[in-house]
């Protein structure tokens, strides 16, 4: 057994009344005349009491919500115990609330995590006071019991089953509810065991320890006479289960005297069966050993076909004169709106959400106001006042991911209108990207938060590629508590549809750059980022660039400049050219060739390029021809000879060090030197990401991941695919011990596979392979196909190559392990 000081949780029982009756319940729910309602005395004295306790201290019942002062005892809670306030009081409407349950409030362990935890079904009265509970609990055990679970009996006695008293004290020591759940405090005092403190209420007892600063200090030594209630019940024992729905309790016959006598409620309408203590047989059961025994599948926690939480009705209204006339009763929910399109449309989509019933919502683009009646923020004022001063402007949620006009509900749209804002500049920022790339854009959004001004309203538009809801609102929550961004997501009628229009890593969002002319019509500049960038500057300075007559701001292409000088080669689906001449094929001269720029960050002339007539020519080139970059290819050849040049530190390409020594010392320089102090970090290409693997500047990514709801699964699959990685790799090789390995190619895919052994293997590299160079490279000797065969291939124990490699046919029958690199970068 264990002291109440070392447990994670300690219960406060404000009542026994509960709207269900569970099977086999810990409360006993169902069996009192009378329920208790706890004072609110007793309450304050239970929680001061509490104070210095490191774990978490819960509200439980029954069912707690049904106490009538439970909001006032609430209040109390938040502003005496606990570490602050709740930093998730669930701002954004979800459709899917047990995700958001499970995800933010199921977690007492989480550091950021208050200590004031909650445990409760989601019935009428959660939806009545859940703007308080969100407000207060951080850790929420919530349970509606329409789904399965399987409850123990506590209803049996050890000795009714014959268990002598030497094993009777060792499993009562190794108790389950004792060593993972709770102590109780309940009207009638402290206990050590919060079904004895049920068992105590039930049976009237002599109660329980004074409710008294440190009561919880106590020790098992200590607990004596509370023990006693341990013969009453057989939660430590191998003991039948039963469906909790079903709301039949299991009882030996002693239980069923004791609660005849009591006129036990549930007992006289038969909602009980008695257990055969004469045949019992501990092998047909199990001894429980686990936390959370009836659940296992937290996601069924609360079901489907709850709707309490949801709005039941919509009280429509067209002005705010016609909304104090309503003097905001009657119904749960009042819609502001003047157009007939939004309400119509709007409200379909409203009833399906989960709102926190004390904001006031708001979609800026089709103009609607959405709120409870009863929200605490109403202020009640004059019927000519304004809604922000009906309701204080920091009540406002921006809703546009619930915008009739978004994709979500209601299909596409052609065109997106200027973000109006008055007397506050607006940096206007867009970027494209699908689904997949959702947790990646979550952290480039998390940094450009970090590294705004208070100053300006940011107007960031995502192009979207069938992102789905849950990550539309994952990225809304990153910036909602901000009131100077609106983030808004739109499908626009995208018209790529052309077979094999994009290859390797690109997605068909990208060609959304193409068409920013039309798709934002009322915009005269843009700040273009794509979703695989951290942002370590204000974007408002890039917005504040002077264009004049030129189409775009961009940053020249370093790493294109690389692979001219090295001689790359371009895919063989475009000829397998050297970049230099597949550039100069599609039109570009020797001096934009040089100039090359790359299309991660820009800064848009819109207005321009209308004016131009350029997006029409553009599209025109796409239907005609397929290129190695897509979008940037055709962008260069557009705008060649008309951008303006950015500071390079506004698109840091990342790349391993020692590749880029070789481009030459004065782009190597300005290289370094961005790299230093980088404005946006692009992790651009297919190679270098920092959640397939270790690159240089990821330290950025991971510090503003965590700063989002995408981070845990994103790092937990990095991690699992790394270590399912190193394994495949260590079946062949042991890396640990390897004497040496070889890499085949040094061109730029061979270099890659250079650098990521060097940086993540933890073995050496003996020898390069390569036919078109000889010497050696950054120390390792570089030797043909016929050298390595004779005389280096007892040197090594494996070849490694890279994904896209074509290798040399001698190499792959030379008899020696050979080994891919498939999506490592």
């Amino acid at each position: 057994m264990k002291s109440p000081k070392d447990m994670n949780i300690i219960q406060i029982e404000i009542t026994n009344a509960c709207s269900l009756s569970c099977s086999n319940c810990t409360r006993f729910c169902g069996h009192h005349e009378e329920p208790f309602f706890m004072d609110f005395d007793t309450f304050k004295q239970a929680v001061d009491s509490m104070k210095g306790f490191q774990g978490t201290v819960g509200i439980m019942g029954g069912e707690p919500t049904l106490h009538p002062e439970f909001e006032k005892f609430s209040d109390y809670f938040r502003e005496n115990f606990g570490n602050g306030e709740v930093q998730n009081e669930f701002k954004n409407p979800t459709k899917d609330f047990v995700g958001y349950v499970v995800e933010n409030v199921f977690n007492y362990e989480d550091p950021k995590h208050t200590k004031r935890g909650l445990w409760s079904s989601v019935g009428r009265n959660y939806y009545k006071h859940f703007e308080v509970i969100q407000k207060t609990y951080s850790y929420q055990a919530l349970n509606d019991h329409i789904n399965p679970s399987f409850h123990q009996t506590l209803m049996l006695t050890r000795k009714e089953l014959g268990i002598p008293d030497e094993e009777w004290y060792k499993l009562r020591d190794d108790c389950w509810v004792q060593k993972y759940w709770s102590a109780s405090i309940t009207p009638k005092g402290a206990f050590f065991c919060e079904v004895a403190a049920a068992l105590d209420y039930l049976f009237k007892g002599p109660g329980g320890w004074k409710i008294e600063k440190g009561w919880w200090n106590r020790k098992p030594e200590d607990f004596k006479e509370q023990l006693n209630w341990c013969e009453y019940c057989s939660a430590c024992l191998p003991a039948p289960k039963r469906d909790a729905r079903q709301e039949v309790d299991d009882m030996s016959p002693f239980w069923a005297q004791k609660l005849q006598e009591m006129n036990s409620p549930k007992f006289k309408k038969g909602k009980y069966e008695i257990f055969d203590v004469d045949h019992y047989d501990p092998n047909e059961h199990e001894v429980i050993d686990e936390a959370l025994p009836y659940m296992h599948d937290q996601s069924l926690r609360i079901s489907e076909s709850n709707k309490n939480i949801l709005p039941r009705s919509i009280t429509i209204v067209n002005n705010l004169k016609e909304l104090y006339a309503n003097s905001f009763s009657g119904d749960d929910w009042m819609l502001v709106a003047n157009s007939d399109v939004v309400i119509d449309s709007v409200t379909k989509i409203l009833k399906n959400y989960v709102f926190n019933s004390g904001y006031l919502y708001r979609c800026l683009k089709d103009g609607y106001i959405f709120f409870n009646s009863k929200a605490s923020v109403l202020k009640r004022s004059s019927q000519d006042d304004t809604i922000e001063d009906a309701f204080g402007t920091k009540t406002l949620r921006w809703l546009e991911y619930l915008s009739v006009s978004n994709k979500i509900e209601t299909g596409c749209i052609s065109q997106l209108d200027t973000f109006v804002l008055d007397g506050r500049k607006v940096v206007s920022i867009v970027t494209a990207f699908d689904d997949n790339y959702a947790p990646y854009f979550g952290a480039c959004l998390a940094s450009i938060a970090d590294n705004s001004s208070k100053d300006y309203f940011y107007d960031i538009v995502v192009l979207a590629d069938n992102i789905s809801l849950e990550n539309e609102n994952k990225l809304c929550q990153i910036v909602d508590a901000k009131d100077n961004f609106s983030l808004r997501f739109f499908e626009g009628e995208i018209g790529f549809e052309k077979k094999d229009a994009v290859h390797s890593h690109f997605a068909k969002s990208t060609f959304f750059r193409l068409k920013l002319g039309s798709l934002m019509p009322s915009y005269e500049k843009v700040v273009y980022v794509d979703p695989d960038t951290i942002v370590l500057k204000d974007l408002s300075e890039l917005q504040g660039v002077d264009l004049g007559e030129t189409y775009a701001a961009v940053c020249i292409d370093l790493t294109y400049r690389l692979m001219i000088k090295n001689g790359s080669k371009v895919a063989e689906r475009f000829g397998g050219a050297r970049y230099d001449e597949y550039l100069s094929s599609v039109g570009l001269s020797a001096d934009a060739i040089m100039n090359y720029f790359n299309a991660g960050v820009m800064v848009f002339n819109l207005k321009k390029i209308r004016s131009a007539g350029l997006e029409s020519k553009m599209l025109q080139l796409y239907e005609q021809k397929e290129f190695n970059a897509v979008d940037q290819d055709i962008l260069n050849l557009y705008f060649k000879n008309n951008v303006n040049f950015l500071d390079a530190a506004w698109n840091v390409i990342v790349q391993y060090d020692d590749i880029m020594r070789h481009v030459g010392e004065s782009d190597y320089s300005k290289y370094h030197n961005s790299m230093s102090n980088p404005f946006i970090i692009h992790y651009a290409g297919h190679h270098l990401k920092p959640w397939k693997g270790k690159v240089p500047l990821d330290d950025y990514f991971w510090l503003y991941l965590k700063k989002t709801p995408f981070y845990k699964k994103v790092k937990k699959l990095y991690d699992d695919t790394f270590e399912a990685f190193r394994e495949k790799i260590e079946g062949y090789v042991n890396l640990e011990n390897a004497r040496s390995i070889a890499v085949f190619g040094l061109g730029m895919s061979g270099k890659l596979t250079i650098a990521f052994v060097e940086k993540n293997m933890n073995c050496s590299i003996g020898v390069i392979i390569d036919d078109n160079f000889s010497d050696n490279y950054n120390g390792i000797p570089v030797v043909s196909t016929d050298e390595f065969i004779k005389i280096h291939i007892s040197d090594v124990e494996a070849i490694v190559f890279g994904k896209y490699q074509k290798v040399n046919p001698k190499i792959l029958e030379c008899g020696k392990l050979t080994v891919r690199l498939e999506n490592v970068y």
